[in-house]
């Protein structure tokens, strides 16, 4: 019998500006692969790990290539993003004022990753094939900035957000899989008990089986075992897929904002969106254009 696995991790909990991102990945895997990704996969997660450095410093289009091949249906960077969301792209849109909608919805440049990088990456899931593991689906919450200053002015911590989205992940690729699931999340800050911040999953009849700084576990009734690990993306497999994919989506989405400024004045800096030196002077650099189209700061800067 197969073993349904799932990994979730989020991208961009604490930027000034753009989307904050929990993605998840569920994948079949037959008891070796099951035992090979648990206790074998060493050197599989360090070629995994290698790619996130080198999509963060020296060769973004990693993440792409990676992105593409998980979710290869896509053509291009903006049906990747409506292919993984977990809401269409009128609910996405649904809190977008129709005048700044051309900030966050602007159409992306082509892919970027040339067919070296797409054949390393390739050849990678291949390997994870032959060894049994299979990729089912990507799925990624995308909280925009409106969004998130909606969950805060109703009470939430921003880090309860992302365990609240982490929750609706769980759920939809609950009722994508033939059976229950065994998900590995990252840690949501230092928290140890889970219990008491569910939101989506609070109804649902649980069991503790461990809480602790380095990990916390659950069983919960017809969903199956959660554990909320630290450092997941750096131990497990499937959590640094999803923590590539969600990179590559909070880039895709960062880029447009930025670009819908830069299209105005090109001397602006191109930001991260991160707190960063060079973020802050494209926020102070854009502040008049943003005054003249009447943009929200709610829709620009994070809470």
């Amino acid at each position: 019998m197969s073993a349904l696995l799932v990994g979730i991790d989020e991208n961009g909990l604490g930027p000034r500006l753009g989307p904050l991102l929990v993605t998840g990945v569920l994948a079949s895997a037959s008891a070796e692969g099951a035992r090979w990704l648990r206790s074998e996969g060493a050197g599989a997660m360090a070629r995994l790990d290698d790619s996130k450095k080198l999509a963060s410093f020296h060769r973004p289009e990693v993440a792409e290539a990676w992105a593409r091949a998980l979710v290869p249906g896509a053509l291009d960077p903006d049906a990747l993003v409506e292919e993984v969301s977990l809401l269409r792209q009128d609910k996405l849109r649904a809190l977008c004022p129709r005048h700044v909608e051309a900030q966050c919805w602007s159409p992306s440049p082509p892919f970027q990753a040339d067919t070296r990088v797409q054949a390393e990456v390739a050849s990678d899931l291949e390997d994870l094939r032959r060894r049994g593991v299979r990729v089912l689906a990507v799925r990624s919450a995308i909280l925009c900035s409106e969004r998130l200053h909606r969950s805060r002015d109703a009470g939430h911590s921003l880090l309860t957000t992302d365990l609240h989205a982490m929750e609706s992940l769980l759920l939809a690729l609950r009722e994508q899989a033939d059976g229950e699931i065994d998900a590995v999340c990252g840690k949501v800050g230092a928290l140890d008990k889970y219990l008491p911040r569910l939101g989506a999953l609070s109804g649902i009849p649980a069991t503790i089986e461990e809480e602790g700084k380095a990990a916390s576990r659950y069983r919960f009734a017809g969903l199956g075992s959660v554990a909320f690990v630290r450092d997941a993306d750096s131990s497990d497999l499937l959590v640094a897929l999803a923590s590539l994919v969600g990179k590559y989506l909070r880039e895709v989405l960062m880029s447009k904002i930025a670009a819908y400024y830069l299209r105005q004045d090109p001397s602006l800096p191109r930001p991260s969106g991160y707190r960063d030196p060079v973020t802050a002077r494209f926020v102070e650099g854009s502040a008049s254009l943003r005054r003249l189209a009447l943009v929200p700061d709610r829709c620009f800067l994070r809470p």
